[in-house]
C-alpha cells in the first residue's frame, strides 16, 4: 500500500512539474481557445429572452372542499401531498385548450405577431413547481422580450378565468347535491330521537351510567353488611355454647324453662312440690318407708309431678324434663343471658337472609345494564351522526350561497411577468463549457509538449543516459528559473560564488558534500587534473568549476582554476577579475604560470582565457599546454579546467587527453537526449576518462529522485569551516596527504611545503597548536553528529512504534492512509539514517588520521625540545 501512495505522490510531481515547465505556451494556448470561443458564441448565438410568472394556490379540489366533512373554506393546506395535485394543475396549464386559447388571443393583438404553431408554442414554455411551496412557476422563452412576457401574462390569465369557471360549476353541483340531501338527514335526526326517547320510556332510564354506579355501591354495600352479620353470628354461636355447657341445657331448654318459671301456676306446683318433698325426706328420716305417712307424702308427690306435667304441656306445647332438673337448673341469670343470646342469633340470621336476597335482586339488575347501555349508546351514535351531518350541509349550504357570489378561485397570481431587460443565451453554460475546452486546450498543449521534448528532467534519467558515477547533485538556488547557473548572457546575471556569498545555504553544502564525493572516487588514479564540461551550453559548469574549487579549497588544497572555453570565456566575470593575460596568452608563448595566474582567494588561482583566441583547437595540442599543466601539478593540489561543451567544440577531446579525468554536469531542464548521446559516442570515441557526473540546478523539494533525493537535514544548516589560524594550513586540511594512520613511521611530506623535521621550531610550534585546535573542533563535531545520530535513531524506534500501534486500529479509510503516511516516513528516516551513518563513518576515519598526524607532530616537537635542553645541559 505505501509502494502504491509512492507512486502516486510520485505522478503527482511529476504532473505538477510538466505544467510548471510548459505553463508559457499552454496558457497561449488556453487564451486563444478561450477567445475564438467567446467570439463563436457572440457570432452564432442569437440572442433569446426568458420572462416568468408564479401562480400561487391554497386548495387542490373546490368540491372536495365544499362537500367533504371537517374542510373549513380558507384553511390553506398545503399542495404538494403525495397526489402531487400542482403536477395536475401544471397539466391542466399545458393542456390543449387552454394553450390554443392563449394562441388565439396573441394572434389577435395589433402589435404582437405569433407565427408559430402550436407544438412550438408548447416548447417554448416551461411549467415547475417552486420545492416545498404551493406556487408554479411559468416561463417562457423568445427572442423579441415583449412577446415573451405577453405570452406568461396571458397564459395565466386565461387559466385563472377557466379555473374561476371550473369552481362556479363545482359550486353549482355541490349546492344541487346538498340540497337534494337536506331533507332526507332531517328525517333521519327526526327518527333516531324518536328510538330513543321510546327505549328510555321502556327502561325507566333516566341517566342509565349513574345507575349502574348506583347498583354496584348497593352491591358492596351489602356484601359488607352480610360479612358483619355473620361475623356477629359467629360470635353469638360461640358465646351460647359456652352458657349451654355452664346450664347443662341446650338454649330451647333454657327458653322453655324461662317460660315455665315465669307463669305463676308452674310457680305455685313448684311451690307446693318443693315443700312436700322437703317433709317427705324428714319423714323418711323418723319413719319407715311403708309408714302411712311416708307413703301420703309420696303420693302427694307423685300427684304435684304430674299435675307439673300437665300444666307444663299445656304452656310450652311440648313434654318437658323431670320438675327436680328444671328446678334445679332455675338460675335465672345465665338462662336470662342464654335466651337473650340466642334470640340475638336468630334476628342476625334473618337480617342475612334478608340482605342476601336485596343483594341477588341487585347483581340480576346490574346484568341486565351493559345490554342496556350499549343499546342507549347505539342510538345516540345514530343521533349524533345525524345531527352532525344535518348541521354540516346547513353550514354547507350558508357557505355555497357565500361562495356563490364570490369571483375568485383558489389561484391567483402571485408574480405577474415582466419584460426581461437581458438575454439568457448566451448563458454561463456555454461560456463554461468555452472554459473547459480552453481548459483541455491547456494540458493537451502541456502533454504534447512533453512529449515532444527531449530533454532530461530528473537526476535519474540521467544516471539512467550517461550510466557514469554520480558525483554530486547541487540543488537549485531559490527559482530553478532564475540565472544562477546561467554561463553566458549579460554581465548583470553573473552567477554567484555561494561558499563565499551564501555559505550556510544548502547549495554551500553541497559543493562540500561535492569535494569529499570527489575526494573518494577511485579511478585507478590520482585526479588532480579535471576538465569540467557538459552536454551543451548553459548547463552551468562554469558556476560548478567555481564553486567546486573553493570548496576543494576551504578543505585545505591549493586549487588553480583554467577557462579552457576561448571562445566564450566566464571565469573572469565568475571571480570578477580582469581578462588581459590568460591561457591563451600562454599557449603563444606570451606569458608564464606565474604571470597569467590571478589569486582570487585563499588557496584559489584563476587563469583567465585571455585575449587571443585564434586557432583555438591548434593552441590546446601544444607544448605549451603541456609545460604549463606539468608546472601547475607541482604546485596545485587541485586543477579544474572549464572546458566547451561537448557538442559545441572539439577542445573537450584534446584537454580530456591531458588530463586526470572529464566531470560532466548536467542540469535537468537543458540536457537532451540528442545531445547526451552525441556526447557519450564523442567520448566513447576518443577513448576520455569520465570520473563522473554532477547533477546542476535539481529541485529538492518538487522532483523526484529516487535514490539520490537532496535532503537539507531538516532544515540545519551543517557546521561551517572555522577561520584558519595558518596562511600556509586551513581547517579540516590534512597537512600530509600521503598520510595513512596505517603508516605513521613514513616520512610526512607536504606536496609544496617542507617535511615538519625541516620546519624552524617556532614553525612547528604553531602547527601543533593548531592541529591541536583543528583535531578539538573535529572531536566537538563528531560528538554532535553522534548526537544526532542517537536522536534519528529515536526517530526510527517511534515510528515503528507508531506503525505497530496503528497496526491494531479500524481499518478505515483514514486509518490507512494515516498508517502509509507512517511508512513512507518511516523509509525516509531509514535512508537519511543510513547515509549519515556512512558518512559519519568516514568522519570517524578522518578523526583519527587527524588524531595520528596531531601525536606525531607532537612527538616531534617533544623529541626536539629534548635535544635542545640536552645541548643546553
Amino acid at each position: 500500500m505505501a509502494s502504491v501512495l509512492a507512486s502516486q505522490i510520485s505522478k503527482s510531481r511529476k504532473f505538477r512539474l510538466i505544467l510548471q515547465r510548459h505553463w508559457l505556451p499552454s496558457s497561449v494556448a488556453f487564451t486563444l481557445v478561450l477567445t475564438l470561443g467567446t467570439l463563436a458564441i457572440k457570432l452564432l448565438y442569437q440572442p433569446l429572452y426568458v420572462a416568468e410568472g408564479q401562480l400561487r394556490f391554497t386548495k387542490v379540489n373546490p368540491i372536495s372542499k365544499l362537500t367533504t366533512l371537517g374542510t373549513e373554506i380558507g384553511n390553506l393546506d398545503p399542495l404538494d401531498l403525495e397526489g402531487r395535485p400542482l403536477e395536475t394543475e401544471s397539466a391542466v396549464i399545458q393542456s390543449t385548450p387552454l394553450l390554443q386559447t392563449t394562441l388565439n388571443k396573441l394572434s389577435t393583438q395589433e402589435d404582437i405577431d405569433y407565427s408559430l404553431d402550436l407544438k412550438g408554442f408548447r416548447q417554448n414554455f416551461v411549467i415547475s413547481d417552486v420545492k416545498g411551496t404551493d406556487i408554479l412557476r411559468i416561463t417562457y422563452k423568445s427572442i423579441n422580450s415583449e412577446h415573451a412576457a405577453a405570452a406568461v401574462n396571458l397564459l395565466m390569465q386565461v387559466y385563472l378565468e377557466n379555473h374561476l369557471q371550473d369552481n362556479r360549476n363545482s359550486i353549482e353541483t355541490a349546492s344541487k347535491f346538498i340540497s337534494e340531501r337536506i331533507p332526507q338527514s332531517e328525517k333521519t335526526v327526526q327518527n333516531a330521537e324518536r328510538a330513543l326517547r321510546q327505549f328510555k320510556q321502556k327502561n325507566q332510564i333516566v341517566d342509565l351510567s349513574n345507575r349502574e354506579q348506583d347498583a354496584e355501591a348497593k352491591i358492596a354495600e351489602l356484601q359488607g353488611k352480610i360479612s358483619d352479620a355473620q361475623a356477629q353470628i359467629a360470635q353469638l354461636q360461640t358465646e351460647a355454647n359456652v352458657l349451654s355447657n355452664q346450664l347443662g341445657m341446650t338454649p330451647q331448654q333454657a327458653m322453655a324453662a324461662v317460660s315455665l318459671s315465669q307463669s305463676a301456676e308452674i310457680r305455685d306446683v313448684l311451690t307446693q312440690l318443693q315443700q312436700t318433698e322437703s317433709q317427705l325426706a324428714l319423714q323418711t328420716n323418723q319413719l319407715t318407708a311403708t309408714h302411712p305417712t311416708v307413703l301420703g307424702l309420696a303420693r302427694d308427690v307423685n300427684k304435684l309431678k304430674a299435675l307439673f306435667q300437665q300444666r307444663a304441656e299445656k304452656i310450652l306445647g311440648t313434654k318437658v324434663a323431670a320438675p327436680e332438673s328444671l328446678i334445679g337448673s332455675l338460675q335465672e341469670e345465665l338462662t336470662a343471658d342464654l335466651v337473650k343470646l340466642e334470640a340475638q342469633r336468630q334476628g342476625l340470621v334473618s337480617q342475612v337472609i334478608a340482605q342476601s336476597n336485596t343483594l341477588e335482586s341487585y347483581k340480576q339488575q346490574l346484568n341486565i345494564f351493559p345490554g342496556l347501555a350499549e343499546k342507549q349508546r347505539e342510538l345516540e351514535r345514530k343521533l349524533e351522526a345525524a345531527q352532525s351531518t344535518y348541521a354540516l350541509l346547513l353550514q354547507k349550504q350558508q357557505e355555497i350561497l357565500a361562495e356563490a357570489n364570490q369571483t375568485v378561485g383558489n389561484a391567483r397570481v402571485l408574480v405577474p411577468a415582466q419584460i426581461p431587460k437581458s438575454p439568457v443565451t448566451p448563458n454561463q453554460a456555454d461560456y463554461l463549457a468555452t472554459g473547459l475546452l480552453g481548459v483541455l486546450a491547456f494540458f493537451a498543449t502541456a502533454y504534447i509538449l512533453e512529449t515532444l521534448d527531449k530533454s532530461i528532467r530528473t537526476v535519474e534519467d540521467a544516471v539512467h543516459q550517461f550510466e557514469y558515477p554520480l558525483l554530486g547533485v547541487i540543488p537549485a538556488f531559490g527559482n530553478s528559473n532564475n540565472s544562477l547557473f546561467y554561463d553566458g548572457g549579460l554581465q548583470q546575471l553573473a552567477p554567484k560564488l555561494f561558499l563565499r556569498d551564501f555559505p550556510d545555504s544548502p547549495v554551500s553544502n553541497a559543493f562540500r558534500m561535492l569535494q569529499v564525493s570527489l575526494k573518494s572516487v577511485q579511478t585507478g588514479r590520482h585526479c588532480q587534473t579535471l576538465v569540467v564540461t557538459s552536454t551543451s551550453p548553459q548547463e552551468g559548469k562554469s558556476t560548478v568549476v567555481a564553486n567546486l574549487a573553493m570548496a576543494l579549497a576551504q578543505a585545505g588544497n591549493q586549487v588553480l582554476v583554467v577557462d579552457g572555453n576561448l571562445r566564450n570565456p566566464f571565469q573572469d566575470r565568475m571571480w570578477d577579475v580582469l581578462n588581459e593575460f590568460g591561457l591563451s596568452n600562454v599557449l603563444f608563448g606570451q606569458a608564464d604560470l606565474d604571470s597569467a595566474t590571478q589569486s582570487v582567494t585563499a588557496h584559489v588561482d584563476v587563469m583567465t582565457a585571455g585575449n587571443l583566441h585564434a586557432n583555438a583547437m591548434g593552441t590546446l595540442e601544444s607544448k605549451h599546454m603541456t609545460v604549463m599543466l606539468n608546472a601547475a601539478k607541482s604546485i596545485y593540489n587541485y586543477i579544474l579546467i572549464d572546458a566547451p561543451s561537448l557538442n559545441s567544440a572539439a577542445d573537450v577531446s584534446i584537454l580530456g587527453g591531458q588530463a586526470d579525468g572529464i566531470v560532466i554536469v548536467v542540469k535537468p531542464g537543458i540536457a537532451n537526449l540528442p545531445n547526451i548521446a552525441a556526447a557519450k559516442e564523442l567520448l566513447m570515441r576518443s577513448g576520455q576518462r569520465v570520473t563522473g557526473l554532477i547533477i546542476n540546478g535539481a529541485l529538492s523539494q518538487d522532483q523526484p529522485y529516487g535514490d539520490f533525493q537532496v535532503h537539507p537535514m531538516n532544515g540545519q544548516v551543517p557546521p561551517q569551516p572555522l577561520p584558519t589560524p595558518s596562511p600556509s594550513i586551513s581547517f579540516n586540511q590534512n597537512p600530509f596527504p600521503n598520510y595513512t594512520p596505517e603508516a605513521p613511521s613514513q616520512v610526512l611530506v607536504q606536496s609544496n611545503g617542507p617535511t615538519p623535521e625541516e620546519l624552524p621550531l617556532r614553525d612547528l610550534q604553531d602547527q601543533v597548536e593548531h592541529l591541536r585546535a583543528v583535531w578539538i573542533r573535529s572531536v566537538q563535531f563528531v560528538d554532535e553528529q553522534e548526537e544526532e545520530l542517537v536522536q534519528l535513531h529515536h526517530t526510527v524506534s517511534d515510528l515503528q512504534e507508531q506503525i505497530r500501534d496503528a497496526g491494531g486500529y479500524s481499518h478505515s479509510s483514514s486509518a490507512a492512509t494515516d498508517l502509509i503516511r507512517l511508512e513512507l516516513r518511516l523509509a525516509h528516516e531509514k535512508e537519511r539514517l543510513r547515509l549519515f551513518e556512512k558518512t559519519l563513518a568516514g568522519q570517524r576515519q578522518r578523526l583519527q588520521s587527524q588524531q595520528a598526524v596531531f601525536q606525531h607532530h607532537l612527538g616531534l616537537l617533544q623529541r626536539r625540545i629534548k635535544r635542545i635542553v640536552g645541548h643546553l645541559d
